[in-house]
């Protein structure tokens, strides 16, 4: 069994929830030209049309609000420090890829590595049900997210009391926040991470409040609603 979880495992859910402020990722199509109104020779205008933007659009490590660029590069000077930035905020996640895998590998039986796009897949298993879970890399987060249930599993007469003790359990639940994804149409618990003083055993602690979110999920959320619950895993989503 891949990361089995059972009875009385996870955080003390009587403890207070922490102030979590989140951090979503956004991706920002990157301009494929420099803005001519900078340029203000014909010879510098020709240097910058020689430019490979290409480079920023396969590099999507840009977090917060904090972005590579915020207007198109006009100097090959410029283009180089900016490519040095990525090509560091690269190599950092490698490493810290590298840290989780050889962690996770000693408690799971399956794993998948995405080095593209620096996400970790494993499954998580709990009772006979086994749960998607990707761990997203990037240069000052890690993000955890177990996907527990697809919405369209959720019949409407239940819908406004699930996501109701989904709001409560964020409340009353320490370590362990759900959230509903709509463009994956899906019910997930995650936890996020900054890079920043990162070590193991507080990965491990959110690691297994993940594994506690599925459980208190699955125990205390959904079956007493009398939601049947299936796996959102899928081995065939695995990357190869």
């Amino acid at each position: 069994m891949a990361a089995n979880v059972g009875p009385g495992e996870g955080p003390d859910a009587s403890a207070p929830a922490p102030v979590d402020v989140k951090t979503k990722t956004r991706e920002k199509k990157l301009p494929m030209g420099p803005d001519t109104s900078t340029i203000t020779t014909a010879a510098e205008a020709q240097a910058s049309s020689e430019l490979d933007y290409t480079f920023f659009e396969n590099v999507k490590l840009s977090i917060d609000k904090k972005k590579y660029f915020e207007r198109p590069i006009a100097t090959e000077a410029e283009l180089k420090e900016i490519r040095s930035k990525m090509d560091e905020d690269v190599r950092q996640a490698k490493q810290l890829m590298a840290r989780l895998e050889g962690y996770l590998r000693g408690r799971v039986d399956a794993i998948s590595i995405n080095k593209k796009q620096f996400e970790i897949m494993i499954p998580i298993e709990y009772m006979s049900l086994k749960f998607t879970t990707i761990l997203s890399i990037h240069p000052q987060w890690v993000f955890i997210k177990c996907k527990v249930m697809d919405l369209e599993e959720i019949p409407d007469k239940i819908r406004h009391e699930l996501y109701e003790r989904l709001l409560v359990a964020n409340f009353e639940l320490n370590a362990v926040f759900y959230s509903v994804d709509p463009d994956f149409s899906a019910i997930w618990v995650e936890n996020d991470l900054a890079v920043v003083g990162l070590d193991l055993n507080a990965f491990e602690i959110k690691f297994n409040a993940i594994i506690f979110g599925i459980r208190y999920f699955v125990d205390s959320i959904a079956l007493p609603l009398n939601q049947e619950m299936k796996s959102t895993f899928d081995a065939t989503g695995m990357y190869t």
